[in-house]
């Protein structure tokens, strides 16, 4: 509550990296999970938390409360086997990202899987998932006066998905930076 106090608006990586939720000791998990001020981080990728702890994490403070995060590295999108990320030596194991003694390093995951696997853990809507991944973290950042969301005078930043997430098309600023070789197909 001292951190609250002092201006803390968020707590990063919500049960990854700090001591577990104690029923006697309830220490920063609790705090996150109780205090309305505070914004919880959480890795929705089923590896750093279950899916029973982000249902419990959204239950507990709303879409308001959460932000979606990834904890990605730069080896998304590699292979499984040994890669050098400055230098560390990591190893891409399906959905995790090792290191060489088998402590997480990060994640593999992106964000449109992280929308996707909160609507399966959660049970929460489309819509919800969406404002946890975006107008969430835009406001932890400071940028939610032109990032975040839809809005006129926003800066029309849109990540277009398909039903099974996958993403068909980028734009920046109304640009499309990004197009599905599977959406240009069908032209």
């Amino acid at each position: 509550l001292a951190a609250i106090a002092a201006g803390a608006t968020h707590a990063t990586h919500l049960f990854n990296a700090m001591p577990p939720l104690h029923h006697r000791k309830p220490g920063l998990a609790a705090a996150a999970l109780n205090e309305r001020e505070l914004i919880a981080e959480v890795i929705p990728d089923g590896l750093h938390l279950a899916p029973e702890t982000v249902r419990l994490a959204v239950r507990a403070k709303g879409p308001d409360g959460i932000a979606l995060i990834t904890d990605a590295t730069a080896a998304v999108g590699r292979p499984d086997g040994e890669h050098t990320l400055g230098s560390h030596r990591v190893i891409v194991k399906g959905d995790l990202c090792l290191l060489p003694d088998g402590t997480i390093a990060g994640s593999m995951l992106t964000m449109n899987r992280a929308a996707r696997n909160t609507i399966a853990f959660s049970g929460c809507s489309l819509a919800e998932a969406i404002r946890m991944a975006t107008l969430i973290p835009a406001q932890i950042a400071g940028v939610a006066d032109r990032k975040g969301s839809l809005e006129p005078g926003k800066d029309a930043d849109l990540v277009l998905l398909r039903p099974d997430f996958s993403v068909a098309a980028t734009l920046i600023e109304g640009r499309a930076v990004y197009e599905s070789p599977l959406l240009s197909s069908r032209a």
